[in-house]
């Protein structure tokens, strides 16, 4: 019985020259090329679908210490929050609330927030195998 083989097709991406460019040199010295690469995340997101957020976040190179506590009552910039972050967060604290808890009166962590979300990250990444 012959294993079918996957239908290839084509894919064309515009992107500037100059960072194409530059994407090449260090895939060339990785062993890698950009082929290579749109086809590996292509793969991840494919298996991983659920976790889109997670996989567009891990390719952002946004700074993410814009993120803001939505207790401190400030408004969400939904372009860099997902809107499903926000709505937990409002979740969380209206469960504190629900049992008499003023969430401004939990202890915070003093670093920047991009400290703790990389932090989180490498944790997240390392349950999953993907950091050694």
């Amino acid at each position: 019985m012959a294993i079918a083989q996957p239908q290839m097709v084509q894919l064309n991406v515009r992107v500037d020259a100059d960072v194409k460019r530059q994407a090449e040199e260090v895939l060339e010295l990785m062993g890698s090329s950009v082929t290579e690469l749109v086809r590996m995340v292509l793969e991840k997101v494919a298996r991983g679908a659920r976790d889109y957020v997670e996989a567009r976040d891990a390719l952002s190179d946004r700074p993410r210490s814009h993120l803001i506590d939505v207790s401190e009552g400030g408004p969400l910039d939904l372009d860099t929050v997902d809107p499903r972050l926000a709505r937990g967060w409002k979740a969380v604290d209206d469960l504190y609330r629900g049992f008499g808890i003023d969430p401004s009166s939990l202890p915070k962590d003093d670093r920047p927030w991009d400290v703790i979300y990389e932090e989180a990250m490498d944790a997240h990444f390392e349950e999953k195998g993907l950091l050694l």
